[in-house]
């Protein structure tokens, strides 16, 4: 008698998803802001080693479980995920705890520019890698069951969407991270951040919480209307771009110090407090910018492949395609990300220029 095959039942993890996609990107913020709760903002760091303590750690490691409870089960049902959404997830955890973990943390409390690197960190590199990857279906699916019933799927109602969908447009979601920057910049606030724990809490889950919502928004794989359309993502980007351009040289070119809390008194680390200020403001200009070229360039990516895809199905399903020749799709999309790269480059020189004649008069 042959043996009998045992068919392992399917998990019970995709009805949820399918029912309110949208919903575990809203609630990602709110899981990814407790590490930044937890960062010592004491002003007593030594600047070495690293500085691992368990009330950041173990949220890490709890979204990590998660995710790869999720792939376990997904792959199991036969719904793989390609490597690099892994790789963008675990690079999105990695950068986090390098902001908070690693050495840079200790040294954001001594040296403005490395205080600058740790918010690139936080609201740019760790966010777009987290977006890219989207990680939401993992996430949840990585969930017991009992807790997507009873938390998840009430917040992910209708009700709380339409609340909440006036703030993910693309005006208030590009204020909100240009905002989240610029705000902790002011002198006063960001001098009081580094005397008081709980302000530089609020500074940095404020900063990771804008960086998450934006990128996600940036990187969202539905299209319109439940994502927002190319061309919004695009004037997105442009302003962050100009935003950082503007606050980055600003910040160079000033002749004063601006941050009196880092290094009083002639050098510290080996700069001075201005050529620190300097450095910072250079991170904010030249690294910022660039990472919001590439994701321009990305954007670009996406969206021009989304367009031969569509194409090719109208092709195959017999109707007239509503766009363009793939040959001449693709290059419309190498014009424009060359286009939106030579936008950045003038703007960076031209703010350079502004700078360097702002000094000589200065001089004069």
């Amino acid at each position: 008698m042959p043996a009998m095959r045992y068919a392992r039942p399917r998990a019970k993890f995709g009805t949820f998803a399918r029912k309110s996609p949208d919903f575990p990107a809203f609630l990602l913020p709110f899981l990814l802001v407790s590490p930044a709760a937890a960062h010592p903002a004491t002003g007593e760091g030594d600047g070495a080693g690293w500085s691992i303590a368990l009330d950041v750690l173990l949220p890490l490691l709890l979204l990590a479980a998660l995710y790869l409870a999720g792939w376990w089960r997904r792959h199991d049902a036969g719904q793989p995920v390609s490597a690099l959404r892994h790789i963008g997830f675990f690079g999105g955890l990695l950068a986090l705890l390098l902001a908070l973990q690693s050495p840079v943390d200790g040294l954001a409390e001594e040296l403005f520019f490395v205080h600058q690197v740790q918010h690139l960190l936080l609201r740019m590199i760790g966010p777009m890698l987290l977006a890219l990857s989207a990680p939401q279906a993992l996430l949840v699916a990585g969930m017991p069951l009992p807790l997507r019933r009873r938390l998840l799927a009430p917040l992910a109602a209708a009700a709380p969407r339409r609340l909440l969908a006036p703030f993910l447009g693309p005006v208030p979601l590009t204020l909100l991270f240009i905002g989240s920057l610029y705000f902790w910049q002011i002198p006063y606030f960001h001098e009081l951040a580094l005397e008081r724990a709980g302000v530089h809490y609020a500074m940095h889950v404020s900063m990771l919480a804008a960086g998450l919502l934006f990128w996600w928004r940036i990187f969202d794989l539905r299209p319109p209307p439940r994502g927002l359309r190319f061309g919004a993502r695009a004037a997105m980007l442009c302003f962050v771009i100009l935003s950082n351009i503007l606050l980055g040289a600003s910040t160079t070119f000033t002749g004063g110090i601006l941050y009196p809390g880092y290094g009083e008194g002639g050098l510290h680390f080996g700069y001075t407090p201005l050529a620190d200020q300097q450095m910072g403001g250079i991170t904010i200009w030249i690294p910022s910018s660039m990472m919001t070229v590439l994701a321009a360039i990305l954007v670009i990516h996406r969206f021009g492949r989304d367009e031969t895809r569509r194409f090719l199905r109208s092709l195959a399903g017999g109707r007239r395609p509503a766009v363009a020749p793939t040959a001449d799709r693709s290059r419309s999309n190498r014009a424009l990300a060359l286009g939106f790269a030579a936008f950045a480059l003038a703007a960076f020189l031209g703010a350079f220029a502004v700078g360097i004649i702002y000094g000589m008069v200065d001089r004069g």
